[in-house]
């Protein structure tokens, strides 16, 4: 039940996490700098609501923000780069964060991962040139996706798996090396109004079980397919999308 503000320092070479909200805590943590942590350099849980905003994550050798157990930060306007795991992980039912307006690129893992049942609001975000998937929402997730610029990764641009859920609305998803949106193992995801344009493989991929309701996408420029619906039990409804 404490709330501080964490202003401007600089935190490298941390063997565990480098600031740590937990048990109904509040507070600032802002325009700090995170150098090659080998936790997570901030962790938040146990119904935590910081604002955590304008601070630089630079080659950690984990995650840079690590929410869990009911935590319910807001995320805005930071910079992270290199990530060796996602820079961006959202885990466990109750978790809810608000993650707005931040940068992630050239990570070795996704840009933002969301499972365990957790929920959160990821908006606005520009993620480029990671490893796998730039969103990744799994295991029960739900949150809401929207307005994210997602280009150029070497993973699908969204994937959506193991009984995934939410909306993933208005994102513009370019140059992915996989699909623009792939769905699979009980997903049913909602996927509204996006703009999916010039991936080297699949716009929308559905497969492996694959649910799902695409509705008013732009899908355009793909060199793959620009809809894919392969596998045993994959039935995904399509309504409404523009194919150019």
């Amino acid at each position: 039940n404490s709330e501080c503000t964490i202003d401007d320092n600089s935190f490298t070479d941390m063997y565990n996490y480098a600031i740590q909200i937990a048990v109904n805590s509040a507070g600032n943590i802002q325009d700090n700098r995170f150098v090659s942590g080998r936790k997570a350099s901030v962790a938040v849980s146990g119904l935590s609501t910081p604002l955590i905003e304008r601070n630089s994550f630079t080659k950690s050798y984990a995650t840079g923000v690590f929410i869990f157990d009911s935590g319910k930060p807001n995320v805005e306007a930071n910079d992270f780069v290199g990530c060796m795991l996602a820079a961006i992980e959202i885990r466990d039912e109750g978790s809810d964060p608000i993650v707005l307006n931040n940068t992630i690129r050239d990570g070795s893992d996704g840009g933002i991962v969301v499972h365990n049942h957790a929920r959160g609001t990821i908006k606005g975000n520009t993620i480029s040139g990671n490893a796998k998937a730039g969103i990744t929402m799994c295991t029960g997730a739900k949150a809401l996706i929207a307005e994210n610029s997602i280009v150029s990764g070497k993973g699908s641009g969204i994937l959506c798996h193991c009984d995934a859920g939410g909306v993933v609305r208005a994102n513009r998803i370019s140059q992915t090396e996989k699909a623009g949106v792939e769905m699979r193992k009980r997903a049913a995801t909602h996927v509204l109004g996006n703009i999916i344009t010039a991936g080297l493989a699949q716009g929308i991929y559905v497969h492996t079980d694959g649910k799902g309701h695409f509705e008013c996408n732009q899908i355009s420029k793909c060199k793959g397919p620009l809809v894919e619906v392969c596998g045993p039990g994959s039935t995904p409804v399509f309504k409404d999308n523009e194919l150019v």
